[in-house]
């Protein structure tokens, strides 16, 4: 009688399981899901491309912007990103619900816009990555805060050289 009994308020008593996709389904504690950029944080410093195991991470120029790209299908969700980032940008999402039926097409982007150098005219950094630059260094050294690194190197290197050229002069 006692099987009989507990069938029968089994069978009243409702589903065990969840209605998902009808009621969402929260994702359990410390989830790894999609990873989110905050384009006013983001900095496109290139720290996040750097340390990428799996290589999910790309940095592109496209007219006057440096975009970051994150492409979640080739993302492992380790958190190097999020750990490295040095301003924060990236976090990870307690979502698990993206899908896409083509490869390369799940992914997040920030557009942050970016400085030309002004001596080769390449795209060098992010715009509020060079105000944090030329803040720190602006009124020691005005000229070299507008350069690519390479410029800046080239013209470093220029100065150190005419400097023990003078130097050499009797």
């Amino acid at each position: 009688m006692s099987i009989a009994w507990e069938a029968i308020r089994r069978l009243f008593a409702g589903p065990w399981t969840l209605k998902y996709p009808r009621e969402p389904a929260p994702a359990p504690e410390g989830f790894r899901g999609r990873l989110k950029i905050d384009t006013s944080m983001c900095r496109a410093c290139g720290v996040c491309q750097r340390v990428c195991p799996a290589n999910a991470v790309e940095l592109a120029e496209e007219n006057s912007e440096l975009i970051v790209r994150i492409y979640h299908d080739g993302c492992t969700r380790c958190g190097e990103c999020v750990e490295k980032c040095p301003y924060g940008a990236i976090s990870l999402l307690e979502d698990f619900e993206h899908i896409s039926l083509t490869p390369g097409t799940v992914m997040t982007e920030a557009r942050v816009p970016a400085v030309k150098c002004s001596l080769c005219g390449n795209l060098y950094a992010a715009e509020r990555l060079e105000v944090d630059i030329a803040g720190a260094s602006h009124r020691e050294l005005p000229a070299l805060t507008r350069l690519c690194p390479e410029c800046r190197a080239r013209v470093t290197a220029g100065v150190v050289a005419s400097r023990k050229a003078l130097k050499r002069l009797p």
